[in-house]
């Protein structure tokens, strides 16, 4: 496989990934504002821009449609849910040849799906359903790749790139809430409830945890799911042993040889994930914990990049 046609696959794959991602983190937000009795949001509002790697918006700082609008619609943002969906179809454009009819089509039927609304502004980024329309389109298109491709070497770009988003997002979205939410003393329990919930919608994770846990919410075990568990699919353990498993995988179908460096980041990563014990995550500090997994992230992007993408004349010769 050309390396320009792994390198659009694998970025046509994050960029749903993470418009999806921006979707329900927006949604959830939206969610909790609109029932906010005291109608104070503006933390809220910075911790989701954070999350989300994106800039308040010049004017109208206080204003939700505003920051909404940018966060769904604003091409100028590069990480918006249009502008993740324009970078999706233009990746899928360039290799038009490799992934299905089926695949496309509906691709770029949520590309000009989402370019009218912005363009017409029919719908307000204050109704939930926008929210819900995008993440079905993000779920169906998901399907739709694992249904129509074979599931050879570009698809495991797909899933790579699927996946190492997915570990990245979360693991920030856990840096910035657990960090603002599992040490505050100050909020009544009603408000902590209500915080608990929502850590857990920003990864679907609510009624997965119910069923493992029961109601009782508490973040000791909130962090222990979202982090640790092997079955779930939002989890951090289950991203990075799906990634580590593309990259083995990629490494069968491409017969090349990945460097020592990628293996040793994936499979310690990996390994951190499947053997550690929550006692083992508060003694290393989970803060710190999440920080290692984010550097190890970037620096299994960077090599796999160099390896696959990126590599040189002179090493695929030698």
């Amino acid at each position: 496989m050309l390396s320009r046609t792994a390198d659009s696959l694998y970025w046509m794959s994050r960029y749903l990934e993470r418009a999806e991602h921006t979707a329900r983190m927006a949604a959830v937000n939206l969610n909790f504002i609109l029932e906010d009795s005291a109608g104070s949001y503006d933390d809220r509002l910075t911790r989701l821009l954070r999350v989300l790697y994106c800039p308040m918006p010049e004017e109208d700082q206080n204003n939700l449609t505003t920051i909404l609008n940018k966060v769904v619609f604003d091409r100028s943002h590069p990480n918006s849910i249009f502008s993740c969906v324009a970078s999706a179809r233009e990746n899928a454009r360039q290799v038009r040849e490799q992934i299905s009819t089926e695949l496309w089509e509906y691709l770029n039927r949520f590309y000009l799906e989402i370019r009218e609304m912005a363009a017409s502004g029919s719908v307000s980024v204050l109704e939930p359903a926008l929210y819900k329309r995008i993440s079905e389109l993000s779920f169906l298109l998901q399907g739709i790749t694992d249904m129509t491709l074979s599931h050879e070497e570009g698809w495991q770009f797909i899933r790579l790139g699927r996946y190492l988003e997915r570990l990245e997002s979360k693991t920030e979205m856990l840096k910035v809430y657990l960090q603002a939410y599992r040490l505050d003393r100050t909020a009544d329990p009603a408000q902590q409830y209500l915080e608990k919930v929502e850590i857990l919608k920003y990864s679907s994770a609510f009624e997965p945890y119910c069923k493992v846990y029961t109601a009782d919410l508490r973040f000791a075990w909130i962090a222990e799911f979202l982090i640790l568990n092997p079955d779930f699919p939002h989890s951090l353990r289950y991203a990075m042993r799906q990634v580590d498993y593309s990259l083995g995988d990629i490494e069968k179908e491409s017969g090349r040889r990945r460097s020592g460096h990628l293996s040793r980041i994936a499979g310690k990563s990996n390994a951190d994930l499947e053997f550690s014990t929550f006692e083992t995550l508060q003694a290393r500090g989970i803060d710190q914990f999440l920080a290692d997994l984010e550097s190890a992230s970037a620096e299994i992007h960077k090599e796999m990049h160099q390896v696959y993408i990126r590599y040189s004349i002179d090493a695929e010769v030698r």
